[in-house]
């Protein structure tokens, strides 16, 4: 725990440090100094500030001699990043989302009709962004409540489904590398019937996601590529190593899930290649693969600007994999 605390602050030094710095030597440092309110940049740090503040208080106030709490889905949901909606309480399919980072509920709601309305059941995920700079205390322990709470609830399930946007996909990869170590899951990896990359992250992209997608305020966001780059030097076995075990195992596709793929040309977090090259590794496999791509859209922006075509692809393979 106090390891955690300190490679977090550790982060945050780093990123500060570096704003500093720069703003001593550039000639025009008043205006990155002005757009240092650069609201998500300081949303970021805010949360940072917070989280690593919640930690401290943990680590002061634990209690050595604490009982066992029984696990159980309600007591999972209280504790983590999960929220469970169901919908008429007779669903026998599960549609599992993995959000992208700083998701508004606004905006999953948008996606939780599509399936409510199917009559699934829904268990949301949430990853922030420190929970992807610490797996092991962060995503990790996401992806362990995910696998505990499908271990108690899926009996009541025929079907899963998976839908990951952005860096929801990495997390989803977490929860492949639980399963992967976990036998009382064959159960619910049986159940597996289809996986969606909605703007998928892998890895090798993450740098990018960060700076051009978390942080739009270009200063700001060399400066956030340059410290994240800091710290998963000085903490690799901590970070890019576990995250190239969660791209494995997405890659490796061991449930072999039919897939569907929503990107787009212009996106500067996805590359295009690499996720085309994915797509005909899943084919030559066997494994049916669907990509949509288009010339031009948003990052986790493709059902809002092409929402017909958008769910035609999504309502076709939903109705291919699922079938009743």
């Amino acid at each position: 725990m106090w390891f955690e605390l300190t490679s977090n602050l550790v982060f945050v030094c780093i990123t500060i440090t570096f704003i500093l710095v720069v703003s001593l030597f550039i000639p025009n440092r008043s205006e990155i100094l002005n757009r240092m309110a650069d609201f998500t940049f300081a949303k970021f740090i805010y949360k940072s500030t917070r989280y690593l503040i919640s930690k401290l208080i943990a680590i002061l106030t634990i209690n050595s001699t604490s009982t066992t709490i029984s696990i159980t889905p309600e007591t999972i949901l209280q504790q983590s990043n999960l929220m469970f909606n169901r919908s008429d309480g007779h669903s026998k399919v599960l549609v599992i989302t993995f959000s992208w980072l700083f998701a508004r509920e606004r905006h999953l709601q948008k996606y939780r009709k599509i399936y409510l309305e199917r009559g699934y059941d829904m268990l949301t995920v949430k990853t922030n962004v420190l929970d992807v700079l610490y797996p092991i205390n962060g995503s990790q322990k996401i992806a362990k409540n995910v696998v505990h709470f499908l271990e108690h609830a899926h009996h009541k399930y025929d079907d899963i489904l998976i839908h990951a946007f952005s860096i929801g996909t990495y997390q989803f990869g977490e929860v492949l590398v639980q399963w992967a170590h976990n036998d009382r899951s064959n159960e619910v990896t049986a159940k597996l019937r289809g996986q969606i990359f909605d703007s998928g992250v892998d890895v090798d992209e993450a740098l990018n996601y960060f700076t051009q997608e978390v942080i739009r305020n270009k200063p700001i966001g060399f400066i956030l590529k340059w410290s994240i780059m800091a710290y998963v030097t000085l903490f690799h076995n901590l970070t890019t190593k576990q995250h190239r075990r969660s791209s494995d195992h997405i890659h490796r596709n061991k449930y072999r899930c039919p897939t569907l793929m929503f990107l787009s040309s212009n996106d500067t977090a996805v590359n295009e290649s690499d996720q085309r090259k994915f797509a005909q590794y899943l084919a030559n496999n066997g494994i049916p693969v669907t990509i949509k791509c288009w010339p031009q859209s948003l990052h986790v922006g493709h059902f809002i600007k092409f929402t017909d075509e958008y769910l035609q692809y999504l309502n076709k393979f939903i109705d291919n994999v699922i079938l009743h």
